[in-house]
């Protein structure tokens, strides 16, 4: 069985602001709790179906992801000594 894995890298850029937020938005993703059906139900004869909760019916999820950038004041491995 194959299974699909989007990846993102960070890597801070050297011409923005020192602290700043970056956001990404990542579509396409199926919905796994209706089986990107986009309704729940309907599994037995005449039983009814009604729109998934988490993807509002459309099947689908998209994924935003916010990066913020700080200052790393907590790492002492790159304090000079």
């Amino acid at each position: 069985m194959s299974k699909l894995v989007q990846h993102l890298e960070l890597h801070p850029s050297r011409y923005d602001d020192l602290e700043y937020e970056k956001s990404h938005q990542v579509r396409g993703f199926l919905c796994p709790n209706c089986c990107a059906r986009g309704y729940l139900g309907g599994i037995a004869h005449n039983e009814e179906k009604f729109p998934c909760p988490r993807c509002k019916g459309t099947g689908r999820l998209r994924a935003i992801v916010s990066v913020q950038w700080l200052s790393d004041y907590d790492d002492t491995r790159w304090q000079p000594k």
